[in-house]
């Protein structure tokens, strides 16, 4: 199958792209505590005073970690209900029911330009219709 002519059916929809920024976020917290625990790691094996105590690191890098895995979750939750409650007919920018409104025309929410057919195919290619 080729891919579609049309960019906005490569794309996530705009809420989901904003969301995605959380897991970006906790990959980097993942990569940073693990750039600091081998840095002090080796500049503690480099002295002789013994390895320090790094519980402290890992237990609030681990907690931002899951503060942002959550907040991911709870979001793409949150979108998957409401592109579900209005059967794909919801704004791709906002997630404002668009049901009772012309086919295509502009969100009244956000402004966001929508036309039905090309959301709903949006929103089945970022899986979130089921």
């Amino acid at each position: 199958m080729s891919p579609p002519d049309d960019p906005h059916l490569t794309a996530l929809p705009p809420a989901v792209a904003r969301l995605e920024r959380w897991r970006l976020v906790a990959c980097w917290i993942c990569l940073a505590t693990f750039v600091a625990v081998c840095g002090l790691l080796s500049i503690y094996a480099l002295m002789d005073d013994g390895l320090p105590d790094l519980a402290p690191l890992l237990q609030v890098s681990l907690a931002l970690l899951a503060l942002c895995i959550a907040r991911w979750w709870w979001g793409m939750a949150r979108i998957r209900r409401a592109v579900k409650a209005s059967a794909g007919r919801a704004c791709t920018a906002c997630i404002y029911d668009l049901n009772g409104l012309p086919a295509t025309g502009t969100c009244p929410e956000c402004g966001h330009a929508f036309n039905s057919a090309t959301d709903r195919a949006v929103w089945a290619r970022a899986k979130m219709l089921k």
